[in-house]
C-alpha cells in the first residue's frame, strides 16, 4: 500500500516506467521470486517487457498481460499490482498464492480475464470482481474459497466464462445469474451448495460448458430446458441424484464431454442416444448401475479419447466396434460382469493412442478386477494380466 502515498503528488511516481517496475518488484518479493522455476530478466536492468511472462502492447511500455501459470508462486497477491492500470491479462494458474483475493482488484477498470485456477486463495468471492467493466474470464477453480456466490454477480454484463468449481462454496446459485446474457461458461462443480432445482433464469444463457457435478445440488429431476442447449459442449452432471438415463441428452448433439458418473441409471446404455453424439470425445459413466452390453453403436464415435464404464454390471463382452477409436487414450472397464476374452480389435488399438486400459493413465498402477472380468488374449494386450 506504500505505492498509492507515494503517487500521490510526487512526478517520479507519473512515470509509467518507474510505476511498473515498482510493481512488479513488489510483486517479485511478495510471490518469493527467487524460488520460481522461470524468472529470466526479472529484476534486471532490461525493459519490463522483456522480463519473462510480462507482456506489452507493441512499442510502448503499456504493461497488457500477466503470464506465470505453473511457476511456484507463493505468497499473498500484493494489491500494489492494481496500478498495472493496462493490465487486461492476471493468469497465475497452479501455483501456491495464498490469502484472500485483494478486493482492490475491483478498480482495475481493464482487466478482461483474472486465472488463479489450482492455488490456494481464502476467503470468499469478492462481490467486487463482478462490478468490474470489462471482466469476461474469471478462474477461481481448485482454490479454498468459502462463503455464497454473490448476488452481485448479475452485474457483470460481459462475463463469458466463470469457473468456481473445487472449492468450499455454500448456497445456491443465485437468480441473478441469468443478467449474464453472455455466459456461455459455467463450472460450479465440487462444492457444497444445495437445493434440488436450478434457476429457472439460466435456460436464457448461451451456455456451452455446464458443470454442476457433485456441487451439493441434488436434482430431482433434469430440467427441460437444459436440452435447448444445442450448442452445449461440455456437460457434467455427475453425483447429482439422477435416477434415469436422460435420453435427450442425445438432442445435444455438439456435445464433446459428458459426465454422468454417480448416478442411479439401473439400466441400459441407449443404442440410439449413441449414434446421436458424433463429436463426442469424453464418456464418463462410472457407479451408474449400468446393466446389459455395451452397445456396437460405440465405433461410431470417431472422435472418442476417453471411456470410463467401471464399477457397473455390464454384461457381455467389448464389441468389436471398439476397434474403429483409433483416437482411444483411455478405456476404464473394470468390475464389471463381462465374459470372454478381449477382443483383437480391442487389443490392436494399442498400436494407436490407446495407453491406459486397466491401469491408471501412465502410472504403474493396476485397478482391481482392471478388466472387469474379461480375459487377455496376450499379454502384450493386457498390462495388469
Amino acid at each position: 500500500m506504500a505505492m498509492y502515498s507515494l503517487a500521490e503528488g510526487n512526478d517520479v511516481y507519473d512515470d509509467p516506467i518507474t510505476v511498473n517496475r515498482f510493481v512488479l518488484t513488489t510483486f517479485f518479493f511478495a510471490m518469493h521470486g527467487n524460488t520460481w522455476l522461470r524468472k529470466g530478466k526479472w529484476l534486471s536492468k532490461h525493459s519490463v517487457c522483456d522480463w519473462y511472462g510480462i507482456n506489452c502492447t507493441s512499442g510502448t511500455n503499456h504493461i497488457v498481460g500477466i503470464d506465470l501459470q505453473k511457476n511456484r508462486l507463493k505468497g499473498a497477491i500484493p494489491t500494489e499490482l492494481v496500478l498495472l492500470t493496462d493490465l487486461t491479462f492476471f493468469g497465475a494458474f497452479e501455483n501456491k498464492i495464498e490469502g484472500t483475493i485483494p478486493t482492490e482488484i475491483a478498480t482495475m477498470s481493464s482487466l478482461e480475464t483474472i486465472d488463479l485456477e489450482g492455488n490456494f486463495l481464502q476467503g470468499s468471492i469478492p462481490t467486487e470482481l463482478f462490478s468490474m467493466p470489462s471482466i469476461w474470464v474469471i478462474g477461481l477453480n481448485f482454490n479454498e474459497l468459502i462463503g455464497t456466490i454473490p448476488t452481485e454477480i448479475g452485474l457483470a454484463s460481459n462475463l463469458e466464462l466463470l469457473r468456481i468449481d473445487s472449492n468450499s462454496l455454500v448456497g445456491t446459485i443465485p437468480s441473478e445469474i441469468g443478467l449474464c446474457t453472455k455466459l456461455s461458461g459455467l463450472g460450479v462443480s465440487v462444492n457444497t451448495l444445495e437445493g434440488s432445482s436450478l434457476p429457472y433464469e439460466l435456460q436464457s444463457l448461451p451456455l456451452e460448458e455446464f458443470e454442476i457435478g457433485d456441487s451439493g445440488i441434488s436434482l430431482n429431476q433434469i430440467p427441460p430446458w437444459l436440452w435447448r442447449y444445442s450448442h452445449l459442449r461440455i456437460l457434467d452432471l455427475h453425483k447429482t441424484g439422477i435416477q434415469y438415463f436422460p435420453t435427450e441428452i442425445g438432442l445435444l448433439t455438439d456435445l464433446e464431454l459428458m459426465v454422468l458418473s454417480n448416478n442411479r441409471f439401473r439400466g441400459t446404455i441407449p443404442p440410439s442416444v449413441i449414434l446421436q453424439l458424433p463429436k463426442l470425445e469424453k464418456l464418463f459413466m462410472e457407479k451408474c448401475e449400468l446393466t446389459g452390453t455395451i452397445p456396437s453403436e460405440i465405433g461410431y464415435l470417431t472422435k472418442m479419447q476417453s471411456i470410463r464404464l467401471s464399477e457397473n454390471s455390464l454384461t457381455g463382452n467389448l464389441p468389436t466396434e471398439m476397434g474403429l477409436l483409433t483416437n482411444l487414450e483411455e478405456l476404464r472397464v473394470f468390475k464389471n460382469d463381462f465374459e470372454g476374452t478381449i477382443p483383437t480389435e480391442v487389443c490392436d488399438l494399442w498400436g494407436s493412442r490407446l495407453g491406459a486400459f486397466g491401469r491408471l493413465g501412465d502410472v504403474d498402477r493396476c485397478f482391481p478386477d482392471p478388466y472387469g472380468g474379461l480375459e487377455c488374449p496376450t499379454r502384450f494386450c493386457c498390462q495388469c494380466s
